[in-house]
């Protein structure tokens, strides 16, 4: 167009005014292309488009070469885009992430000859996680609809920087129409990231963006409270000890709500550990190292050594309240309270850190010595029963 001007200015006479109409042509035809390709021609010739989603133009949408990311361009604001190729037939790779993090690519051949019509699927997002149980929460998402759909792919970590390769795959879903998926491998206490893509036979259509779930701290031991149980009835959520004791649920008193639990029976084997109450608790529930704190409530209503009179513990002549954790064997360490009489509710403790593997046993139990002569059942209540992560 430059060396158009010059002729222009050194011609005179009819002639003048044929070369200025050609070049008024030509202008505009050059502004035509610009429009269309956003930016100008190239020597080797270009490949113009427009990008666009859910029909909306998209801006800032990178496209470039599949086989040589290096030559690449962005959309402007009305989704065009021209990429500077050779003429003829090229694979061309469109990607476009929103400020949430939801990405969204499209695989297609586009020639030079031809204005390239791209279009990308709908963003893929998830929605909020929700707990829906101890040790569940329920990931759901859009599905996608394209008919190019193989799977979804959910993945999850510990932080947000979280793709394929940093994240753990912990669901794959092979029908379009089922977006959801309930885990069942996450812990009280942890806060975990999740993402989503859909892939089809060739790699990646889309990314979600990224979901935080921040689970509450809960009181890992049904039941505890006694409340849905049955009065006069063993607790429906414990294994009750039948060995010289019985636990009955009971609406005498309470330390809240309304029921607690009845505990009676005369002396157990001094060689072994005899619980009163088990509850196991899953694996999947504890964060391996992490601290947790067992603890009740408890009056002792009769609650008394065989001989008051002796303090000769090997002959028997004792009786502990003890609350134990995993793991549940004699020589574990507990926490305990010996003989007395309670008019109100006091609190049992003992604290402990979760082992690396296996599932955890929670236990309150009552040992007593057989002593001499005749022995006086006691009678013991307990009450929310609980086993909570410590917050550091």
């Amino acid at each position: 167009m430059a060396r158009t001007a010059f002729v222009v200015e050194h011609f005179t006479g009819p002639e003048r005014r044929e070369v200025a109409v050609r070049v008024s042509v030509a202008w505009t035809l050059l502004s035509a292309v610009v429009v269309l390709a956003c930016g100008g021609t190239t020597a080797g010739g270009g490949l113009a488009g427009q990008v666009t989603q859910e029909g909306v133009p998209v801006q800032g949408a990178l496209v470039f070469l599949s086989a040589s990311p290096s030559a690449s361009t962005e959309t402007d604001a009305e989704g065009r885009f021209l990429l500077d190729v050779p003429s003829g037939r090229h694979e061309l790779t469109v990607r476009h992430q929103d400020a949430d993090g939801a990405l969204t690519e499209r695989h297609l051949v586009a020639e030079t000859d031809k204005v390239a019509d791209l279009r990308l699927p709908r963003p893929t997002r998830l929605a909020e996680p929700v707990v829906v149980g101890a040790g569940m929460a329920e990931v759901t998402w859009n599905p996608y609809s394209g008919a190019d759909f193989r799977e979804y792919k959910l993945y999850r970590a510990s932080s947000a920087a979280l793709d394929e390769s940093t994240g753990t795959l912990v669901h794959v879903g092979m029908a379009s129409g089922t977006a959801r998926f309930v885990d069942e491998s996450v812990r009280p206490g942890e806060v975990y990231f999740y993402r989503v893509f859909v892939m089809n036979d060739f790699g990646r259509l889309a990314g979600s963006n990224i979901a935080r779930l921040s689970l509450p701290v809960i009181n890992l031991v049904q039941g505890g409270d006694f409340e849905g149980d049955v009065p006069g009835a063993a607790p429906s959520s414990f294994i009750a000890s039948l060995d010289k004791q019985r636990w009955m649920v009971s609406d005498a008193r309470a330390h809240s709500g309304t029921r607690a639990l009845r505990g009676t029976g005369s002396y157990s084997v001094e060689t072994a550990f005899n619980p009163g109450i088990t509850q196991r608790i899953p694996g999947r529930l504890l964060t391996p190292g992490a601290r947790y704190r067992l603890s009740f409530v408890y009056q002792r209503e009769s609650f008394t050594r065989p001989d008051p009179t002796s303090n000769d513990g090997s002959l028997g002549n004792y009786i502990r309240l003890e609350a134990r954790a995993d793991p549940m064997s004699l020589y574990s360490s507990f926490s305990y309270v010996m003989d007395g009489v309670d008019t109100t509710w006091q609190l049992l403790t003992r604290t402990f850190t979760a082992p690396a593997s296996g599932d955890a046993v929670v236990a309150v139990s009552v040992e007593r010595g057989s002593g001499v002569g005749t022995v006086p059942d006691w009678v013991l209540w307990i009450d929310d029963v609980k086993l909570e992560r410590v917050v550091e």
